[in-house]
């Protein structure tokens, strides 16, 4: 049984896979070196590790404005609307 035979669903049965690795054909796949790896989206990598990811139009936007600013945007308080929120507290604060 070759890689390209190999469906999805075959490819979680016990029994093809002690039958496949143990006659030392495996899955078909190998390990990519690191040279051999595609060069990561900084933009992308970094929108991702300073929130929850971003939507297209934002990495665009991030991008435009260059990777410093993108990064003084995320961590200036004072820019962010939170109108909503203050509302929010002060229903539940205590007078």
């Amino acid at each position: 049984m070759t890689a390209a035979t190999v469906s999805r669903r075959q490819l979680f049965r016990p029994d093809l896979w002690s039958a496949s690795i143990g006659a030392g054909g495996g899955v078909g796949w190998q390990a990519r070196a690191a040279a051999e790896m595609p060069a990561p989206d900084l933009t992308v990598l970094m929108l991702s590790r300073a929130g929850f990811g971003a939507r297209p139009a934002e990495v665009e936007a991030a991008r435009a404005m260059g990777a410093q600013a993108c990064h003084e945007q995320q961590l200036d308080r004072e820019a962010v609307e939170d109108d909503a929120e203050d509302a929010c507290q002060a229903d539940t604060q205590p007078t």
